[in-house]
């Protein structure tokens, strides 16, 4: 760098004084080339996104993105090159110029890694076949850019470099002791940025899945780098580190398949043998006439209480929303004290307190896979 420097600087400025003949052939070339060059870029991109040819395989599509992104400066170093061959320079300073078209070439592409980057993974999130797949490739997007950008800025930094002579042995050198150094200083951040990509590939929620961590609940919004944000269910956002994220026990409330539910409820000890009997076939009744909506699975009687015989029905709801179950167990109650005064039949003392629900989630692969993560 410093030679090419001493040699700038020793150039004579006799090439200054070259004949006006030259410097305005060279002016015009360079103005008349860089004016069809922008012309032909626009041009040609919007010719070839009226062509009406299947493009199965996106190529068209991918000209026509790199043409758009073509930057202007490239244009304009090109055009520059070009019209300096009508001018007769110093050796030295065709030597330097000799050196803009690679450096522009290595500026443009700089420029289309981001959005040829972006238009790969959507192409790529297109191809998946469910939805949640697509979601967490949707949330990949980002970090995956950011990443491959940064690693092809740093690429093509240090081969412009090298090109003007620069040694960059000593600042690869440089570089990888201070990513060791700089590597242990943000230990955590790149924990949570490996756990995002965990998230990411292994998929145990996509943003929109309505997830439990211990006391919080509620439905995913972003998985970000560092963090993933949840709206709790009771309004407020979580903002909970992707590492501390995987080390929690997660339930995946969106891929329940069934709810399965449990109630326990006592009847006074005085009531009759008779009834005893009838009463669970009362219970099944009653769940089963919403037979579309509900699955009967048992009721028994599971011994004597602290106030009065102990009953517990089993069922499932074929459907996760929390609201309908909230339905089902209201009527399901209503009818069942319904049914009872019309036996005469009455809940232990204090039973209403004791009536408990527990609800608990059928097991699915997915499920399953969501709360070992």
């Amino acid at each position: 760098m410093n030679r090419l420097t001493e040699q700038l600087f020793n150039l004579n400025i006799a090439w200054l004084l070259l004949p006006a003949s030259q410097w305005v052939l060279a002016s015009v070339a360079f103005l008349v080339l860089f004016l069809l060059l922008l012309w032909g870029r626009s041009k040609l991109a919007d010719c070839l996104q009226k062509v009406t040819l299947p493009d199965q395989t996106g190529i068209r599509h991918f000209i026509v993105k790199a043409l758009q992104t073509l930057s202007p400066l490239f244009l304009l170093l090109v055009s520059l090159v070009v019209a300096t061959l009508f001018l007769k320079l110093p050796k030295t300073l065709h030597t330097i110029l000799n050196q803009l078209p690679l450096l522009a070439l290595l500026f443009q592409l700089a420029v289309w890694t981001k959005p040829l980057t972006l238009m790969s993974l959507q192409a790529h999130i297109e191809a998946q076949k469910t939805e949640d797949d697509k979601l967490a490739y949707r949330t990949l997007m980002g970090p995956i850019s950011v990443i491959i950008v940064g690693i092809v800025w740093i690429i093509l930094l240090l081969v412009a470099l090298d090109n003007f002579n620069v040694n960059i042995t000593g600042l690869v050198t440089g570089l990888g002791i201070g990513g060791i150094v700089i590597a242990l200083a943000v230990k955590s951040i790149l924990e949570d940025l490996f756990s995002a990509f965990s998230i990411m590939l292994d998929k145990p929620f996509v943003v929109g899945d309505f997830i439990a961590l211990g006391e919080y609940m509620g439905t995913v919004e972003h998985i970000g780098l560092k963090t993933t944000r949840i709206n709790a269910l009771s309004g407020e956002q979580l903002v909970i580190a992707n590492a501390d994220l995987l080390s929690s026990r997660i339930r995946n409330y969106r891929r329940m398949e069934e709810r399965r539910v449990v109630q326990a409820l006592q009847v006074d000890f005085a009531t009759p043998l008779d009834q005893l009997k009838q009463i669970p076939s009362w219970i099944e009744a009653l769940v089963r006439q919403q037979q579309h909506d509900l699955r009967f699975d048992r009721v028994h009687f599971t011994g004597v209480g602290t106030v009065g015989f102990a009953l517990e029905l089993v069922y499932f709801v074929k459907n996760s929303d929390y609201n309908l179950h909230m339905d089902y167990q209201q009527t399901f109650f209503l009818a069942l004290l319904k049914k009872f005064k019309e036996e005469r039949v009455e809940l232990a003392q204090h039973s209403y307190n004791l009536l408990k629900m527990q609800t608990l989630t059928v097991v699915t692969p997915e499920t399953t896979k969501a709360e070992d993560s």
